[in-house]
């Protein structure tokens, strides 16, 4: 009996030890349709579905060990907190995604992007809200990004960079500068 918590120990601990080695970061945060002006007049498709999401993520092997990855039967999940509630929703990277498998070399990395409509489907949209600066401030620095599969479990541990763009912010001050 007490071999067998040994070994289950054992195997705990290097379990452990390969995903404290094998990081996920969030390299850069791209935000766009944070406040989409809409009249009566002009209504484009996915105006209402809030700010735009783009997580540009760094899944880097510091281990010894090859790390064998399978992309299509796994989860990517964004996940933040506004308003001292959690929100979350599984982010899609179709170039990501098709791989049956994704080898990561010793000491080597792989990177790519996830995107998504933040607060689409979650009780954080507001119908007659188009401007979500506010709530970004408050959703942004809490962003975390999780990779599952059956074996491997795995959550951002920093965020590196944040842009804002904004591509009617950018049309309305070249108009201005003319």
């Amino acid at each position: 009996m007490n071999k067998k918590h040994i070994l289950f120990s054992i195997a705990i601990i290097m379990c452990l030890n390969i995903n404290a080695q094998f990081i996920l970061s969030i390299k850069n945060i791209k935000v766009s349709k944070i406040n989409v002006p809409i009249s009566k007049n002009y209504f484009r498709e996915g105006d209402n579905d809030g700010p735009f999401v783009e997580l540009y993520f760094v899944l880097k092997n510091n281990t010894d060990s090859v790390i064998i990855l399978h992309p299509r039967k796994s989860e990517m999940i964004i996940q933040f907190q506004y308003k001292n509630r959690y929100g979350s929703q599984n982010g899609f990277s179709i170039s990501f995604m098709e791989n049956d498998s994704l080898i990561i070399l010793p000491h080597q990395q792989y990177e790519n992007s996830v995107g998504v409509n933040l607060l689409l489907g979650t009780l954080f949209l507001k119908s007659n809200n188009n401007d979500y600066r506010t709530d970004l401030i408050e959703i942004l620095p809490t962003i975390k990004l999780f990779y599952k599969e059956k074996k491997i479990r795995i959550k951002s541990s920093e965020k590196l960079n944040v842009e804002v763009i904004d591509k009617e912010m950018i049309k309305s001050k070249v108009k201005n500068k003319h």
